[in-house]
């Protein structure tokens, strides 16, 4: 198993220098993803509020493809998590104006529902672009979002982890589970998801051999 790891931020600042100093950084960010054996580099936009959604995506599309080119040269792929503002028709849109085939989708599952978005239509909507995945549950508790163990919210997780198992790219995927709990054990619920995840991987299994 080899990690996808961090790399840095792109900065859609109205100001063109704050994108360039952003990018610079970002893509120093990808020697040391290649150096510790990573196939994918994750990066996350920074937002300013003076940047309308037209110039968000235009800032972003320009970026993107630049540091795609630059992650060519180590070999990885770079992806971009569902988060906050990104959701499915602006990554419709990146991919579409930025066609870099190394510039991918890290498939949060707990986030398109935090956004108001169906975690199994998002995942197959973008099936062929995932290159990472972080395996999340949530429930909505008097209006928060409450972190539990996977299989316990409001995802449906198993149909999720199906739309995945048969993935084009398989190598490229890794599916770590994750919490962000507001009260107990993250170790207990870590267990719990693991359990889980192990489950359905086992049925998936068994029903194709």
């Amino acid at each position: 198993m080899k990690p996808f790891t961090f790399c840095g931020g792109l900065y859609l600042s109205p100001k063109s220098w704050e994108q360039e100093e952003s990018l610079k950084r970002t893509i120093e960010g990808l020697e040391f993803c290649a150096e510790i054996g990573s196939q994918v580099a994750m990066f996350g936009p920074r937002f300013h509020g003076r940047v309308a959604r037209e110039g968000r995506m235009r800032i972003a599309i320009n970026l993107c493809r630049r540091l795609a080119d630059a992650a060519k040269d180590y070999g990885l792929y770079v992806g971009l998590e569902d988060y906050e503002y990104w959701i499915g028709d602006d990554f419709e849109m990146l991919f579409a104006y930025c066609d870099r085939d190394n510039l991918g989708l890290i498939n949060d599952t707990g986030n398109w529902l935090i956004e108001g978005e169906d975690p199994l239509m998002q995942t197959l909507r973008f099936r062929e672009r995932i290159v990472g995945v972080h395996l999340k549950d949530y429930r909505l508790e008097e209006g928060c979002w409450r972190s539990v163990a996977l299989g316990r919210g409001m995802v449906d997780m198993e149909r999720v982890i199906r739309a995945m198992w048969d993935l084009p790219k398989p190598y490229r995927v890794l599916m770590p589970t994750e919490t962000d709990l507001d009260g107990g054990s993250e170790f207990e619920a870590q267990e719990q998801s693991l359990a889980y995840l192990r489950e359905v991987v086992d049925r998936i299994k068994s029903e194709k051999a």
